[in-house]
């Protein structure tokens, strides 16, 4: 039960003071437990009473707290500047290896490093305004986090806490950030606009044939777009449930799905512009990249069926 409410209490705490915060608290129920009980083992209902007597939790957090008032409030402002670092991160990254890529192919330094910036500067408004709209919407219509709290009743259950996430039940903070990063990078690449060249001996070409990648662009751009959404909840809530484990399977399926009909349709890759290159040495090239796709494929799919096997065995347990 004490567990129950401190964790309540932490979810409107920064997680820079929340320990030291929860521990002061804590200390106080204790006190007022052998102040009106004694040093022993308290009923159930004499720990309900001493909760109750601390007040709403959500109250005594703010009672730590210099402004109670807020866009987003302490429980997701370091989630909130985690993502927006994650997606500044990427974009970043991303519009540096388009930038050098478009040097190499052109040799204008001045552009690539004007295009750079534009990218940056575009794209980086656009994810702090997005990612920053996301968050005060949940932070305006969460009613788990103010549920069943109100600021103008004082009228709370004990029945009603959250209990703590199971350690099964915790996300991966670090696997979400990296998947993430790697999601981005992949849009920009896919949504670019135009197929990034490669150069040899002054002659531009590709590899990637988009004419048979044009069909699937826009299933992929959703997996990957739903997955991001997915995993920006998951760093809000730090914590699984049947829903987001049911989402996650799906998607991973559907990814699946689209990497193999990609790695089975025939000239995806096209690597017949390549200079200095008889025809027996492309076929040789086109089959090893086709292999090569198909144990990458294999890899995924054994890699993605152990991550389902734990969703179901999570799911499974928790009933």
């Amino acid at each position: 039960m004490i567990k129950n409410y401190l964790y309540a209490i932490g979810k409107y705490l920064p997680p820079s003071q929340r320990d030291d915060i929860l521990k002061n608290v804590e200390a106080n129920i204790y006190e007022y437990l052998e102040e009106n009980y004694g040093k022993r083992e308290y009923t159930e209902n004499e720990i309900a009473d001493a909760l109750y007597n601390m007040g709403n939790p959500k109250k005594v957090a703010q009672s730590y707290l210099d402004k109670p008032r807020y866009l987003i409030g302490p429980q997701y402002i370091d989630t909130y500047l985690l993502v927006v670092k994650i997606a500044l991160l990427g974009i970043s990254i991303g519009m540096a290896v388009v930038s050098i890529i478009k040097f190499i192919a052109d040799g204008n330094l001045i552009m690539s490093l004007l295009s750079f910036l534009g990218g940056l500067w575009n794209g980086g408004l656009v994810a702090v305004g997005i990612v920053t709209i996301i968050f005060s919407l949940v932070e305006r219509y969460d009613d788990s986090g103010s549920s069943p709290f109100d600021d103008k009743d004082e009228k709370w259950s004990l029945e009603s806490l959250d209990s703590p996430p199971e350690a099964t039940n915790r996300v991966k903070v670090t696997d979400l950030i990296f998947e993430s990063i790697f999601i981005l990078l992949f849009l920009a690449f896919l949504n670019h606009g135009s197929a990034l060249p490669r150069i040899y001996e002054d002659i531009t070409f590709v590899f990637i044939n988009y004419e048979a990648l044009a069909p699937y662009i826009l299933w992929i751009n959703l997996t990957l777009g739903l997955s991001l959404l997915l995993n920006l909840y998951l760093l809000i809530k730090r914590s699984w449930n049947i829903v987001t484990r049911l989402l996650s399977i799906a998607l991973d399926l559907a990814g699946i799905g689209i990497f193999a009909i990609l790695a089975l349709t025939p000239n995806l890759m096209d690597f017949s512009d390549i200079p200095g290159l008889t025809q027996e040495e492309i076929l040789g090239i086109e089959t090893g990249v086709n292999l090569g796709l198909k144990i990458g494929l294999a890899a995924i799919i054994v890699i993605t069926l152990i991550e389902v096997f734990k969703h179901f065995r999570a799911i499974f347990r928790k009933r």
